[in-house]
């Protein structure tokens, strides 16, 4: 019996693949196009479906099946979601000339050919005019080119930077003392939980969303979207100071208690103990006092590079 419920388990979950694979491109197009309605209902229904079915089908199926129900069944729903909001919106289709396989559309277009074909011809003729002019002001790939990896190459040399410094002072640290690398890696873990990850969505937003609206000139539309994103990073940086300030040492134990399972037992770990937790430079003070502050220069570091990234 349990291998029965195993198998529907099973399936329900493989046969969600299909449109969870098929939907990672959709979000990547959605994020392009700078569409965050369907994202944000994507998000809605990831975290209220799942719940929703498990307590609605959990007295009326076997665990396992309502479980398999619950979490196969919400990638279905999102594809139908994108289906419908790729359907409805008819700019979206214009703007990227997106067209529906297998769509009756066709046959219509077929039958008003002949009262269209004189349209078509003034069409055509603005057309040819237009691309006469794309093709005077274009600007050569190579030039491009040259300026995309240019560019890259810059920020390939900042992020290197950055890496490398954080690095060599973890390792330099660690050869003075153990108990000097092990706090170091404390904050550097802790690092994420200051708000740095509920940032990286919206600075990759900014990147792609900011450089479509500076690549047609529509620089009040990214300034607003910059200041949206201001206002975000000063409120995070806000609560990673407060956060350190006031919950610093709880979260010493929580990123340190575990050195002594790496660092040895007995006095060993009593040693690196007493150099973690005591003393002016303590894990404990290091997050009270410097690991917000830093979190907030190093939140609006991703917003300044995010921003030039733009340009």
């Amino acid at each position: 019996m349990a291998v029965n419920h195993a198998n529907v388990y099973w399936f329900l979950l493989t046969f969600s693949w299909i449109p969870k694979f098929a939907s990672k491109s959709v979000v990547g197009f959605l994020v392009g196009t700078g569409s965050l309605v369907p994202m944000l209902l994507s998000s809605i229904v990831q975290v209220t479906i799942p719940v929703a079915l498990w307590f609605s089908l959990k007295e009326v199926l076997p665990p396992l099946n309502a479980l398999g129900w619950s979490y196969g069944t919400q990638d279905w729903i999102l594809a139908l979601i994108y289906v419908i909001y790729f359907y409805s919106s008819k700019n979206l289709q214009k703007t990227y000339k997106l067209k529906w396989m297998l769509c009756s559309c066709n046959t219509k277009n077929n039958q008003n050919n002949s009262s269209d074909s004189a349209e078509y011809i003034e069409i055509n003729e603005e057309e040819t005019d237009d691309a006469d002019d794309t093709i005077q002001d274009a600007v050569s790939w190579s030039n491009v080119l040259r300026d995309v990896v240019k560019g890259g190459l810059q920020l390939l040399i900042v992020d290197l930077s950055i890496q490398l410094s954080i690095t060599i002072t973890i390792y330099i640290a660690a050869t003075q003392h153990l108990s000097t690398g092990y706090k170091l890696a404390g904050a550097q873990a802790a690092y994420w939980s200051f708000g740095p990850s509920y940032l990286v969505g919206i600075n990759m937003l900014l990147k792609i969303l900011g450089s479509q609206l500076m690549g047609r000139g529509e620089t009040k539309k990214y300034l607003i979207h910059f200041i949206y994103a201001i206002i975000l990073t000063v409120s995070m940086a806000s609560g990673a100071i407060w956060l350190g300030t006031s919950m610093g040492n709880g979260l010493a134990y929580d990123f340190g208690e575990t050195a002594c399972i790496y660092a040895g037992q007995g006095k060993e770990c009593a040693e690196i103990y007493v150099g973690i937790f005591l003393g002016d430079d303590s894990l404990g003070k290091l997050m009270t006092n410097v690991l917000g502050p830093t979190v907030g220069l190093q939140l609006f570091f991703m917003l300044i590079r995010a921003g030039l990234m733009a340009w």
